[in-house]
């Protein structure tokens, strides 16, 4: 972790140790005062950001995380395990286990994702098939995909999701509703690494992707206007 100075240089802050793998992920909580750190395939930890200290250590060598998301309140978040039947955990950030999503039909998750009111959690698994859990309700509605997905994206105002695909594709979706077929989006290159995009610009309005082109491509879908889902490029 690093520090900018007054005189606008950075410096390091603190060096957070205790992985025993390649750290793949990190996640801010929305306050900013705690850091998700996952290991390739193993256990994730949770660090106070001020004093550099690792706070909780969650999951065992059986629970592979792949993927972790927060909650808005900064005090819960999620992981999806990729071994088939761990299923998805929450957490709180005092070490306690909440709630479990387990069993054989839940299978290896890819990715996860929380809307800003924490309402609604997603799910993207390996078998090309993403899940809409509604939390308040508990009612779910699932979308299957034809081609394998990479990577999962909300918006912040938690009204659209993006997935990527191999296929080359991004499939724009409706969180709250559900729509016989996406927006779709295509452009960007993706074929040996896992692309992502993301929600940016006025008011969340634009979509924007890596390429293995070594661009960046974006789009803007009109998501305040949106009604009905259409095809749609993505610009260099």
């Amino acid at each position: 972790m690093v520090q900018v100075l007054a005189d606008g240089k950075c410096a390091i802050k603190h060096t957070l140790q205790g992985h025993q793998k390649p750290v793949s992920f990190v996640a801010w909580s929305p306050d900013d005062t705690m850091l998700l750190t996952r290991g390739n395939l193993e256990f994730v930890k949770l660090w106070d950001v001020k004093r550099g200290t690792c706070k909780h250590t969650f999951g065992d060598q059986g629970f592979k995380a792949s993927s972790c998301a927060w909650f808005p309140d900064s005090k819960r978040f999620v992981c999806g395990s990729s071994d088939p039947g761990k299923g998805i955990c929450m957490w709180d950030c005092e070490g306690n286990e909440l709630k479990v999503w387990k069993g054989p039909r839940i299978p290896k998750v890819l990715d996860l994702g929380v809307t800003g009111d924490g309402n609604y959690l997603i799910n993207a698994f390996f078998e090309k098939e993403i899940r809409v859990l509604n939390l308040v309700t508990n009612s779910e509605h699932v979308i299957q995909e034809e081609h394998p997905i990479t990577s999962l994206s909300v918006s912040r105002d938690g009204k659209f999701f993006t997935v990527n695909l191999n296929s080359q594709e991004i499939h724009l979706w409706k969180v709250a509703g559900k729509w016989k077929k996406p927006l779709k989006y295509t452009g960007h290159r993706q074929d040996k690494y896992v692309i992502r995009s993301c929600f940016g610009g006025f008011n969340g309005s634009f979509i924007a992707s890596g390429s293995e082109d070594s661009k960046v491509r974006n789009s803007f879908p009109g998501l305040s206007d949106l009604i009905f889902p259409a095809s749609a490029n993505l610009c260099k």
